[in-house]
């Protein structure tokens, strides 16, 4: 029985820096005086003429994606 070989490949690493100030926090960092992100879209919106394509609790880049997938092959074809 042949043995199948490794896939190996390097991804390259991005440089940490050494030292970060504590004056400057990375944007993805919410402090507490920072307002809290609404939620996007409301709950609170009208519903649209059209019926949701899919569960609301799905992430936004999922439904965008099972659109293009599932939708479109149906529209074209």
């Amino acid at each position: 029985m042949k043995s199948t070989p490794e896939l190996s490949f390097s991804i390259p690493a991005r440089p940490i820096p050494e030292h970060i100030p504590p004056s400057d926090p990375p944007p993805d960092v919410i402090t507490p005086n920072h307002e809290p992100t609404p939620e996007w879209p409301p709950r609170s919106a009208p519903p649209s003429k059209n019926p949701p394509l899919s569960d609301p609790e799905i992430p936004v880049p999922e439904r965008l994606n099972n659109c293009t997938v599932v939708i479109l092959p149906c529209i074209y074809s």
